[in-house]
C-alpha cells in the first residue's frame, strides 16, 4: 500500500534524523565528544524500538478500515457453518464479501458433474460481469486453480490468462482434491487495495469456505436419507394397513357371496320356464341381479386377495400369469 509506505518512510527518516541530529547537537553545546558519543548510544538503541512503535501506531490508523473488514471476514468464515442449504451458503458469501469488501464485481461458480463446466450461481456486479456464466472446466484460469490448489491473486493474473482482468483475486474451494467452487472479486471500489492481510484472510476464508461446503452437502444428503427411511416407513406402515383391509374386504364379499349363491341355487334356469305369466318377470329380473352380483362380488374379493397379497412380504418369486392379470383387469 503506497500510503504505509509512504508513512513508514516518514517515520523513518524522521526518527533518524533525531538519532543522529541530537547527539551532534548535545556535542556542539557541550564540545564534549563523551557527551556525542553516550547520547548517540543510548538514542541508536532506542531509536529501533521508537520507530516500530510509531510504525504500528501508524499503521493502525492507516488501515483501521481495513483490519474492521478483515474481523468480519473472520467472524463470518466461522458462521458459515451454521447455513445448511448449500444455495442459502453460495448466496451469503456473495452478500456478506460483496457488503464488506465493496468489490466491483463478485460472483461464486459452483461445478457441475453433468457438463463438467462451472456455471454462475450468484453475482453482484456494479457492470457487467467479465466472466461469461458458464467456465468450461478445460479453460486455462481452472486449470491454474486445479494444479496450484491456491487462490489466485493480481499479481499472478497476468501469468494466468488473458481473460481474466487485472486485480481480480480469485478464491477456490477444494472438497479432496476436487474443485468444487470458486469466487472472483474484482478491484475494490473504495479506492483501497487488497492488503496482504486481506490476501490472507481471503485464503482462510477459502478453506472455511470448503468446510462449509461438505457440510452443507453432508446435512442434505442426511436429510434426503431421513425423508427416504420416513418414506419407507409409511409404506411398511400403509403395507400392514393394506392386508388388513384385504383380508377384512374378503370376508365381507364372502358374506355377500353367500345369500347370493342361496338365491342362485334357489331359482334355477328351468324354474324360470315354469313360473306363472305374471311372476316370471319378477323372477328373471332377481336372477340375473343375483348373477350379476355375483359376479361382481366374485371380482371384488380377487381384487381385495391381490391387495392382501401384495402388502404381504414375498417370501420367494412366484409364477404369474398373464391372463389372470388381463381377465381381472377387464
Amino acid at each position: 500500500d503506497i500510503k504505509v509506505a509512504a508513512t513508514r518512510t516518514v517515520l523513518f527518516l524522521a526518527v533518524y534524523a533525531l538519532v543522529l541530529g541530537i547527539p551532534l547537537w548535545l556535542g556542539y553545546l557541550t564540545k564534549s565528544w563523551v557527551i556525542t558519543g553516550l547520547s548517540m548510544l543510548i538514542l541508536a538503541t532506542g531509536g529501533p524500538l521508537i520507530y516500530r512503535r510509531l510504525q504500528i501506531r501508524a499503521d493502525d490508523i492507516i488501515l483501521k478500515k481495513q483490519k474492521e473488514d478483515q474481523a468480519r471476514l473472520r467472524k463470518f468464515a466461522g458462521e458459515m457453518f451454521q447455513i445448511r442449504d448449500l444455495d442459502k451458503l453460495l448466496r451469503a458469501i456473495v452478500l456478506r464479501v460483496y457488503r464488506i469488501l465493496r468489490p466491483d464485481f463478485i460472483s461464486v461458480y459452483l461445478f457441475s458433474s453433468a457438463s463438467s463446466t462451472f456455471v454462475l450461481k450468484d453475482s453482484r456486479s456494479k457492470k457487467a460481469l467479465p466472466f461469461d456464466k458458464v467456465v468450461p472446466e478445460s479453460s486455462s484460469l481452472i486449470q491454474a486453480l486445479l494444479k496450484n490448489k491456491k487462490p489466485i491473486f493480481p499479481d499472478m493474473v497476468k501469468d494466468i490468462s488473458k481473460d481474466v482482468p487485472l486485480e481480480t483475486v480469485i478464491i477456490p474451494s477444494f472438497i479432496g482434491d476436487n474443485l468444487f467452487a470458486f469466487l472472483a472479486l474484482g478491484p475494490r471500489s473504495n479506492k483501497l487495495n487488497y492488503a496482504q492481510e486481506d490476501l490472507f484472510v481471503l485464503e482462510a476464508l477459502s478453506n472455511h469456505a470448503s468446510r462449509a461446503f461438505e457440510n452443507a452437502i453432508f446435512m442434505q444428503e442426511r436429510e434426503k436419507s431421513v425423508t427416504q427411511l420416513q418414506h419407507e416407513s409409511k409404506m411398511i406402515a400403509l403395507g400392514a394397513f393394506g392386508a388388513g383391509v384385504g383380508h377384512n374386504l374378503t370376508n365381507r364379499f364372502n358374506c355377500v357371496l353367500t345369500p347370493l349363491d342361496l338365491v342362485l341355487s334357489t331359482i334355477k334356469d328351468e324354474d324360470l320356464e315354469s313360473a306363472p305369466g305374471k311372476f316370471k318377470p319378477t323372477f328373471s329380473l332377481l336372477y340375473r341381479a343375483a348373477k350379476t352380483a355375483r359376479e361382481e362380488a366374485m371380482r371384488g374379493g380377487e381384487i381385495a386377495k391381490a391387495i392382501r397379497d401384495y402388502a404381504r412380504k414375498p417370501t420367494e418369486a412366484q409364477p404369474l400369469s398373464l391372463e389372470e392379470v388381463i381377465k381381472s383387469a377387464i
